[in-house]
């Protein structure tokens, strides 16, 4: 039934802002539950988009990314890109990278100014075949 009026659904809950570190189980499972829909999705002509990879919003950034300093948060950022989009390289049609970007300025600021280009760069070279883009809502 689904298949015949969705057309596309978002990794999104599973897929979000943060990921390995504290509480890694969890985000194991979230992960498993992501891989199992695949397959459903694809039965049923489902496309699937992945629902930020990161986010700049302050009130969205786990505490204990918050409190990495710099190299590590580095680590972390370089960790959960090369995972997921490893992991999941082909299955996604689409990436939001970095969600947010107009409303908030975290792994900028933490980071640099290089870090969101770093992050497209990377996913591009990860899974060129996946369109990434960034929400634009109006201000």
């Amino acid at each position: 039934m689904a298949g015949r009026s969705w057309r596309w659904t978002s990794g999104g809950a599973q897929a979000r802002c943060g990921g390995e570190g504290e509480g890694g189980g969890r985000v194991e499972v979230r992960l498993r539950l992501m891989s199992n829909s695949f397959p459903l999705c694809s039965e049923h002509g489902i496309c699937v988009r992945g629902h930020c990879i990161f986010c700049e919003v302050d009130n969205a950034v786990q505490q204990w990314v918050k409190a990495l300093p710099a190299d590590e948060l580095f680590a972390a950022v370089s960790s959960r890109i090369n995972v997921l989009l490893t992991r999941y390289k082909g299955k996604f049609r689409h990436y939001d990278v970095n969600n947010e970007m107009l409303h908030g300025s975290f792994y900028q600021d933490k980071l640099g100014k290089d870090a969101r280009a770093a992050m497209f760069n990377t996913a591009s070279e990860l899974d060129p075949d996946a369109l990434l883009y960034a929400p634009r809502r109006p201000l």
